[in-house]
């Protein structure tokens, strides 16, 4: 099958001879048939132009999509500070209810805590800066991770530790 580049110099160099051959009279009754047989290869260069345009149009979609997975793939935690050895977690408390951020900002990811090596919940598709309940945890080590979904490593990860007291033992709230 000819490209569609081979097909429009092909063109381009018939019309020329075409147009001379008529002019000598040399194409009498064949005309016809060579009006008709331009007009299917025109039909059929606008037709592998119309498909190519669209192939193009989807690559770059697709390619579109990559590049923001890659740009996501190096997303930082930047609240809560957190440590980023286990055994110093107890430095950075918070408790179950807390804002979870990172850059770039523009990425959704999803959020998943670990404790004793176990993944304890997974949230998807959270935008920076989401509140969020940490349900299932107890008091202790927890690791928080971030991730796009299309990559199975995490794209950062911090340790911190899940101090919750109980409503009896807080101290009462100021006004």
């Amino acid at each position: 099958m000819l490209s569609i580049k081979e097909i429009g110099v092909l063109v381009t160099l018939a019309i020329p001879t075409i147009t001379f051959a008529v002019w000598l009279g040399k194409l009498d009754g064949r005309m016809t048939a060579t009006e008709s047989h331009l007009e299917k290869m025109e039909q059929t260069i606008f037709e592998e132009k119309r498909r190519a345009l669209n192939e193009i149009r989807l690559a770059e979609e697709e390619a579109t999509k990559k590049i923001k997975i890659i740009h996501c793939t190096s997303a930082k935690l930047v609240s809560p500070k957190g440590a980023l050895e286990k055994d110093r977690a107890i430095e950075h408390s918070i408790n179950k209810s807390s804002t979870i951020s990172w850059q770039p900002a523009e990425c959704q990811m999803t959020i998943q805590y670990y404790q004793n090596g176990k993944m304890i919940k997974e949230y998807k598709n959270i935008s920076p800066g989401e509140k969020i309940r940490m349900e299932g945890l107890t008091n202790g080590q927890t690791e928080i991770r971030i991730k796009k979904d299309e990559v199975t490593e995490p794209s950062d990860s911090i340790w911190v530790f899940i101090l919750e007291l109980p409503d009896e033992i807080k101290p009462p709230s100021s006004v």
